[in-house]
């Protein structure tokens, strides 16, 4: 499995420059805990809250000294290795794994994680995260004993962003591209759009492709410009 030492590539969009960290601090804390031991973290939100994102910026600031890798179970990629994703990475020092829920069911997947488990703990040395929608309980797992050895370590709700959090991410994702946004700007969009996570990356993603491309500063007319359909930007997702 040496191909899968580290397969995490960076991206400043989805690093912990842009992550606004709201009220979620002491989750931040547990993920970069230092320690070489086997440590468990399970993290549920719904959708499009962040927790891609959050575990791309942990997988970032990790890889600079550390053995480990991300990756989503619902990366058909992924999904094709079947149990040999897991093998040897008990001896890493960290394994982010992302949306959990999507193997719920699959019994092979299932008793696949399960054995990891129990394997990184023997080890004592892997930082196992997981991130899902909801909780062990909640989800539709088959293999009780992997239920249960999902409640090992500590869970966090990953809290979502209040709406001058979003302003704020805003401005993060324009300072990282080097780029200005004026507070009246940023609450022009406020009213013209959904005010939820994705609805505000997305348009802003937009806006940041259009000031690039142009070389223009974004001003209010050219956000009706990039985003003329209001009906469009509002996805509600």
């Amino acid at each position: 499995m040496e191909q899968l030492t580290f397969t995490y590539e960076y991206n400043d969009e989805k690093s912990l420059n842009t992550f606004v960290v709201g009220r979620n601090q002491g989750l931040i804390n547990n993920l970069l805990q230092p320690e070489h031991e086997f440590l468990q973290t399970f993290i549920y939100a719904p959708k499009a809250c962040g927790k891609t994102h959050l575990l791309y910026a942990v997988s970032d600031i990790m890889s600079r000294n550390q053995s480990g890798m991300y990756f989503s179970l619902a990366d058909p990629d992924i999904r094709d290795m079947g149990e040999a994703v897991f093998e040897d990475m008990d001896s890493m020092d960290y394994l982010l794994i992302d949306d959990l829920d999507a193997v719920a069911g699959d019994r092979e997947w299932e008793i696949a994680l399960y054995s990891f488990i129990n394997r990184a703990r023997q080890s004592n040395r892997c930082h196992v995260i997981f991130a899902a929608t909801g909780l062990p309980s909640e989800l539709e797992f088959s293999l009780n004993d992997l239920r249960t050895r999902l409640q090992w370590g500590e869970t966090f709700y990953l809290e979502p962003l209040s709406g001058d959090e979003l302003k704020t991410l805003i401005r993060c994702m324009f300072k990282i591209r080097s780029l200005e946004i004026s507070e009246k700007v940023i609450d022009f969009i406020y009213r013209r759009i959904t005010w939820n996570l994705p609805n505000v990356v997305k348009t802003t993603e937009q806006l940041i492709a259009y000031a690039t491309e142009n070389n223009v500063k974004i001003t209010i007319p050219v956000v009706k410009k990039v985003v003329s359909d209001v009906s469009q930007m509002k996805l509600d997702i």
